[in-house]
């Protein structure tokens, strides 16, 4: 996602260094986060039957707050049942990100929908809020699809195995890795190098990975969230996990996205498999776009020219 953010000069150098180009005060301690094995809070759906409706390869948009309510009920029922096929968990996260979007874009279906989903009213206010609040660190509309490559990440439990191994190693509880993976590239989906030249799925600037990276491979899942681990832990964490984030990119904004995020996986774990199926959508000057697994171009594309090609992705009111 390339949400980075640097909006102040001072303190230690970020990690990632470039404003948000994709579509997601004060210091306290966030005690006990667990591991993705603990117990989920009461917010958690009961698991329950969901088959994905495509329009066109994207969830549809719903037609009102009863549906919306349902609909997400039913999704989030699927995922709190640990499914078995990724490519349905994939699908099942993606409309999980289509809904919670749109109703963000609807403060008037608010009230009907929490009212419909008590259990779940702290988790959706939380969700909606980290990407208000991260979208705050976006560019302008773009006016080119920079030079990406978007890629399926690689399995969740691959990527919680290399959180849980990092937390192991450094006592970064692992929830702060996968929000951090995900506020930066929707979990590695994003190939390419920010405006600042960081890279990598963790989106380290080549000069803090001299420091961290250990001599691995910054655009290697593993490598890139150990390295995460050992700067966090290096700039206050695990006690002090804002000001550890605050110092990996020093923005406000993206320290509240990330901690809001942390926080929801900490409560409901089972909310890493719907994160880890959110796509690519982009802000730009004709509207919303969704950019698919599959996009490559090594130079920027024009949004105009990227339309011509792809009609069908323009989503403005995904």
């Amino acid at each position: 996602m390339l949400l980075a953010a640097c909006t102040d000069s001072e303190g230690p150098e970020p990690v990632s260094g470039a404003p948000s180009t994709a579509d997601t005060a004060g210091t306290t301690t966030i005690p006990d986060i667990g591991s993705r094995s603990s117990t989920s809070s009461t917010s958690a759906p009961d698991p329950g039957s969901w088959t994905p409706v495509l329009v066109e390869g994207v969830p549809p948009v719903p037609g009102d707050a009863a549906e919306l309510a349902d609909r997400l009920a039913a999704v989030e029922g699927f995922l709190v049942g640990e499914p078995t096929s990724p490519d349905s968990a994939l699908a099942a996260g993606h409309e999980q990100q289509v809904l919670l979007r749109e109703l963000g874009r609807h403060p008037d279906w608010r009230d009907q929908v929490l009212s419909a989903r008590p259990d779940a009213r702290d988790r959706i206010i939380r969700t909606i809020e980290a990407g208000r609040t991260g979208a705050t660190t976006l560019p302008p509309p773009l006016t080119e699809i920079p030079a990406w490559t978007i890629r399926d990440p690689a399995p969740v439990a691959e990527l919680v195995g290399y959180y849980e191994e990092a937390e192991r190693d450094t006592g970064i509880p692992w929830q702060y890795l996968a929000a951090i993976n995900l506020v930066e590239t929707r979990m590695g989906r994003i190939v390419g190098d920010s405006s600042a030249g960081a890279q990598g799925p963790m989106q380290f600037l080549p000069s803090t990975w001299e420091a961290y990276g250990n001599g691995g491979d910054i655009t290697d899942d593993h490598d890139a969230i150990a390295a995460a681990a050992r700067f966090l832990a290096d700039h206050g964490g695990p006690t002090d996990m804002e000001a550890a984030v605050h110092a990996y990119n020093h923005s406000d904004a993206y320290v509240s996205a990330v901690v809001s995020y942390a926080k929801v996986m900490a409560t409901d774990p089972w909310t890493v498999t719907a994160f880890h199926g959110w796509r690519v959508y982009v802000s730009t000057v004709e509207g919303t776009l969704w950019i698919p697994s599959g996009y490559s171009s090594d130079e920027p594309v024009p949004v105009a020219e990227f339309l011509r090609r792809r009609p069908s992705l323009l989503s403005g009111d995904r």
